[in-house]
């Protein structure tokens, strides 16, 4: 099960331990500018198939990491940070504006 703990917490970063939903939501936008600089504009529909793909797994890891901890919605759980940045960022053309 560890695959499934390394997803629901997206690479650990739900154990920081403070503001472990933050910390999820910076590696969501560390992962958006990763794929900006690989793919260039590409990244947008990339991050369309991506979110789609990951909806419904999102939905049963997220189960799944309610019975690991034995909460419901602990806060080491931060798949739903980082699927809904991607959301967030649908379809928005990545710059270095403000």
């Amino acid at each position: 099960m560890w695959w499934k703990e390394l997803l629901f917490t997206a690479l650990y970063t739900g154990y920081f331990p403070w503001m472990p939903g933050t910390a999820g939501s910076l590696f969501a936008m560390l992962l958006d500018c990763t794929g900006y600089f690989l793919f260039g504009e590409a990244v947008v529909w990339i991050n369309a198939v991506a979110v789609l793909l990951m909806l419904y797994p999102g939905v049963k890891l997220g189960d799944a990491g309610e019975r690991f901890f034995a909460a419901k919605d602990p806060p080491q759980i931060v798949l739903d940070e980082v699927l809904g940045y991607g959301i967030a960022v649908l379809f928005h053309p990545f710059n270095w504006k403000v």
